[in-house]
């Protein structure tokens, strides 16, 4: 009987950790000229780190397809896309997007919880006159200060955010580097996916219900 007791406060010891357990999740953009490179890093426990290099999508020059890059073990490979597969995801982006209508203060409530802790955007406008590249990073200020108030509108800011634009006033070039760290607890996290799994379920038949209309 004791093993039992001692087990069933093991487990639920292990279960508030779980819970209360911070989570970071680091979004890294880089671009330089025509190279893209975008990392995600997952920090837990500060000795539990997850980094993954996303695919950067560009436009092929020699048909109407998009090109995605594709780490490989040893060579980096490119997938074409084409538009019939573009469509048909839209398609389904549609449907995903009447499903989660719904899902907005669901969402809104988890975002609350999520916490900027790191945010730099660094970018470098160029257009090759120096007359419009002054003009374009004004544009790059204004474009920046209405994202970083959405920001602030629906997430947690608890840094001050790191925001510089350089005009280059010889040639026409777009670099820019986004680094930006938020955190959250696992426990939020939970009880955000099974509210959504329940909206999920219960949303299903009303949209199978609008595709038989149609």
């Amino acid at each position: 009987m004791a093993y039992w007791i001692m087990a069933t406060i093991i487990i639920v010891g292990i279960g508030i950790v779980l819970l209360c357990t911070t989570v970071r999740i680091q979004c890294m953009y880089k671009r330089e000229e025509k190279n893209d490179i975008f990392e995600v890093t997952i920090v837990m426990w500060r000795f539990i780190r997850i980094k993954k290099k996303i695919p950067m999508l560009a436009v092929s020059e020699n048909e109407p397809a998009l090109v995605a890059e594709v780490d490989g073990k040893k060579e980096k490979k490119t997938k074409l896309i084409s538009i019939d597969d573009a469509i048909q995801r839209i398609e389904e982006i549609h449907k995903l997007v009447l499903r989660i209508t719904g899902m907005r203060k669901i969402a809104r409530r988890f975002l609350k919880h999520l916490q900027i802790v790191k945010f730099e955007w660094k970018s470098e406008v160029g257009t090759g006159d120096a007359a419009t590249a002054g003009v374009a990073a004004g544009a790059a200020w204004s474009i920046k200060g209405v994202v970083l108030g959405m920001l602030s509108t629906f997430l947690t800011l608890k840094c001050p955010p790191v925001i510089h634009v350089w005009p280059n006033f010889q040639r026409p070039c777009l670099n820019m580097y986004l680094n930006c760290m938020v955190s959250f607890k696992i426990g939020h996290a939970i009880k955000t996916l099974v509210s959504l799994g329940v909206h999920w379920k219960k949303s299903k038949p009303k949209i199978e219900e609008s595709d038989a209309n149609v």
